[in-house]
């Protein structure tokens, strides 16, 4: 019976994993190794899967339009990165708004459509500046988004936030066609998962082992390099599941 995903990403998320020198790295590995040996029929000698195992469901069309990538990755990035109509700091103490976008920028922060709260009318440039400062010199100690709601007057209507995120989105689709080849032909769990990768990191190109396991078509490299010390157990867990859930690779 295969070892549900839960169990093997469990231990991949784990501290213990870490260490590469602690048993528990080499049980985790131990975990997935018996995940592909359930799984022998479907792969070949290289860990890719056979030509002959085919599931159009789990393929991307060539070429998906933007719009349909976009639509598709909205609701688990705001599931992940959480949406607040208030700026905040994130755990590395960068100013944070919406569904995870970075203001840290004053110009950045001020070029956002921001409503005063308490008036509903469209803040003037003091209170954007005032605001700014304010949380810009609030602690940064890992508080979590809800502590910094209290510091500013200013908010972000949902319009403005997914605006926000598909325009974030558009720039990181650019970004990841200069650095993942055949990007547009990948199975839709690959796409999904180099996706979050940038939005989250701002960086694709910074995962180059998850790269070349994509251009080899090794599944189990693509899931291992998926994997991100920085963000949330759940994060890592749903796109490892979705990668190990693709069944085919037909370009």
């Amino acid at each position: 019976m295969p070892i549900p995903y839960h169990q093997i990403t469990n231990f991949m998320n784990s501290k213990m994993y870490q260490d590469k020198k602690h048993p528990a790295h080499k049980q985790a590995n131990d975990f997935i190794d018996v995940w592909f040996q359930n799984n022998a029929d479907k792969l070949d000698e290289n860990n890719n899967f056979k030509e002959s195992v085919v599931s159009k469901s789990s393929v991307s069309d060539p070429l998906v339009l933007d719009d349909e990538l976009i639509k598709r990755n909205i609701p688990e990035i705001k599931k992940h990165e959480g949406v607040k109509d208030f700026p905040y700091k994130d755990t590395k103490g960068i100013i944070t708004v919406g569904g995870g976008l970075n203001v840290d920028n004053f110009d950045k922060y001020a070029s956002l459509d921001w409503v005063n709260k308490n008036t509903g009318q469209k803040a003037t440039p003091d209170e954007i500046k005032a605001d700014y400062t304010s949380i810009k010199n609030t602690p940064s100690r890992n508080y979590q988004a809800n502590f910094y709601e209290k510091y500013t007057v200013s908010r972000l209507s949902d319009a403005q936030i997914n605006k926000q995120m598909v325009d974030h989105l558009k720039s990181d689709l650019a970004q990841i066609r200069r650095a993942v080849p055949n990007f547009d032909k990948l199975p839709t769990g690959v796409q999904d998962a180099v996706i979050d990768i940038q939005y989250n990191t701002g960086h694709i190109e910074k995962f180059p082992k998850m790269i070349q396991a994509i251009q080899d078509k090794n599944i189990r490299s693509v899931a291992e390099e998926s994997h991100r010390k920085d963000v949330s157990q759940d994060r890592n867990q749903d796109m490892i599941q979705k990668i190990l859930q693709i069944i085919d690779w037909d370009y």
